[in-house]
């Protein structure tokens, strides 16, 4: 399976980063993952990173339920 997600693989040491936005550091970080890392563990990062995101919602979800019920009680009383 080939992808254009693939990019030379070079070694690099240190990589200085400044950004200002969540967007674009999150754009950044990809394309930094890209260019440092062998096919492997980018797809490996990307799995992770998918699974966090995942992880992530999945908390903003039970947050909002939780807030939901915590409101529903309140209203009750």
């Amino acid at each position: 399976m080939t992808s254009k997600l693939l990019a030379p693989e070079r070694p690099v040491s240190t990589v200085g980063v400044s950004v200002n936005n969540g967007s674009h550091r999150s754009d950044r970080l990809v394309e930094l993952t890209k260019s440092l890392y062998k096919t492997d563990h980018q797809l490996e990062f990307m799995h992770l990173r998918a699974e966090a995101e995942a992880l992530l919602q999945e908390v903003q979800v039970m947050k909002q339920q939780r807030l939901s019920l915590t409101i529903s009680l309140s209203d009750q009383n």
